[in-house]
């Protein structure tokens, strides 16, 4: 097998930040790739998941086009997240424009506090400090006009001279567990705000809030879909920092590849029995499999796991993946092949 480059590595952070997120509806996260040479404080902020609807819908297959300027980095994570989500099943979100007040009160709120030189990485603000708006992410939604549960995740990336920022953050955000929930929940609404630090090597911190207007149904897949899925291209193939650790106590390499998130509908008990990644050359990469009761954080539901290679995948390189799984017991096969980007 052949690691990932140190090309890949050296637009990415040292460390991360606050608690992980996910799922439906309420929670946070934050993510950083790792590498670098910078150090992202931990406030170990948590918040609990907010009640979610009850019944849930189909995945939305259409949705307005976002009003953010073309050539905004705002307009390129939308563009990436929802051409993923609408790709592999997930359904696309809309943009919200509470949510994206929301998300720019604390992107800016982030980004003032590295820029005076205390650097910030959580999701809570601290009353006094500039920019300061409101303390948690349901308070900065409320103040915005929005009325339904809400989530948050952040991503902070050290962008690489050839990278567009856009795909970037959103491959690092995707490259992780929680943070990959968070991502791909089921809530139709969402916001986005990029903030950009400037230091020898950029850094930019993208703040992503989602959330599903009361009485209305969370998007659900009816049957099992991947992340990763068959076609999906340009996969960040070093998994980033996140804190607090999903790998906590396992036993895990501290450096590993794209997690393959495996998600049935909800309320659906999953069960992964077997996995394989093989690369174009033969080479199979060793996995492991990653349940709900194995998750420290307390994030993840019996409809949820994860295949997580345990080495970086190497840039540039076509993997094929088989998953055998049950789900209410019942057994079934999902095969798929992926490809990892270049720096």
């Amino acid at each position: 097998m052949k690691a990932t480059t140190s090309a890949w590595l050296l637009g990415m952070a040292a460390a991360l930040t606050a608690c992980g997120g996910g799922g439906g509806g309420g929670g946070s996260s934050s993510a950083v790739p790792t590498g670098g040479s910078a150090t992202v404080p931990a406030d170990g902020s948590s918040t609990p998941n907010a009640p979610a609807p009850a019944v849930a819908a189909t995945p939305v297959t259409d949705v307005p086009a976002p009003t953010y300027a073309s050539a905004s980095v705002e307009a390129g994570v939308f563009r990436v997240l929802n051409d993923e989500r609408s790709r592999c099943g997930f359904g696309e979100v809309a943009q919200n424009p509470q949510l994206d007040t929301a998300a720019g009160w604390h992107s800016a709120y982030l980004q003032t506090q590295w820029l005076a030189g205390v650097p910030a990485s959580g999701h809570l603000q601290e009353s006094g400090r500039g920019n300061f708006t409101a303390a948690t992410h349901e308070e900065r939604a409320s103040r915005a006009g929005y009325t339904g549960a809400v989530d948050k995740c952040l991503a902070f990336h050290f962008l690489a001279p050839s990278q567009d920022t856009g795909n970037a953050v959103v491959r690092t955000m995707l490259a992780s567990v929680y943070h990959q929930m968070c991502m791909l929940d089921g809530n139709r609404d969402a916001g986005a705000s990029v903030a950009r630090v400037p230091m020898a090597v950029p850094l930019d911190i993208l703040t992503w809030m989602t959330g599903t207007a009361p009485g209305v149904p969370l998007q659900d897949n009816s049957e099992v879909i991947t992340y990763p899925c068959e076609g999906t291209t340009g996969v960040q193939p070093v998994k980033p920092g996140e804190n607090p650790d999903p790998f906590n106590g396992l036993g895990l390499e501290p450096v590993l590849g794209h997690p393959i998130y495996v998600s049935a509908p909800a309320g659906q008990t999953l069960r992964l029995t077997a996995a394989t990644v093989i690369d174009v050359n033969g080479a199979s990469w060793p996995v492991a499999l990653y349940h709900a009761e194995q998750d420290p954080q307390q994030k993840l539901t019996a409809s949820q796991a994860f295949v997580v290679p345990r080495t970086p995948l190497a840039e540039g390189s076509r993997y094929s993946v088989q998953v055998q799984y049950t789900s209410n017991g019942v057994p079934f096969s999902r095969q798929f092949s992926f490809s990892t980007g270049r720096s």
